[in-house]
């Protein structure tokens, strides 16, 4: 059984929909097993045989509407791209207290993305897979 993690867009925790047991219900009713909600972030673990990872993301999405009322983009990762992606330092930063951002995509990103986002502002751009990372 492989380990995933789904990040969830759009979630609040004031909704009293959005409540981890709830997200975890859903899940659940996926079939989806051992599956833990990570504080109120939205980020929801989980174990499954499945690895048909856009059918996954399209059940969940389907699901919350149907049991909870509500929408939410789903992006799902392995364990091993999560591990990789924590060894990918992509910006050096000399100041620590510089906030870096982390975008999950569901296609590969586009070759001139990243100038096309310098463009609007941000000092640095990174693409690895299906992730962008900005500064």
């Amino acid at each position: 059984m492989d380990k995933y993690a789904a990040f969830l867009r759009g979630i609040g925790p004031l909704n009293p929909n959005m409540r981890n047991e709830k997200l975890r219900q859903v899940f659940e009713s996926q079939g989806l097993e051992q599956v833990q909600t990570v504080i109120t972030t939205g980020n929801v673990l989980f174990a499954t045989t499945s690895r048909d990872i856009p059918a996954l993301e399209a059940s969940i999405e389907k699901a919350f509407p149907e049991q909870l009322g509500f929408n939410s983009a789903t992006f799902i990762l392995s364990h091993d791209e999560l591990k990789q992606l924590a060894e990918n330092h992509p910006f050096e930063l000399e100041n620590k207290q510089l906030d870096q951002f982390v975008a999950f995509t569901r296609q590969t990103v586009a070759p001139d993305f990243p100038g096309k986002a310098q463009e609007s502002g941000w000092d640095g751009v990174s693409i690895y897979d299906r992730t962008v990372y900005c500064k």
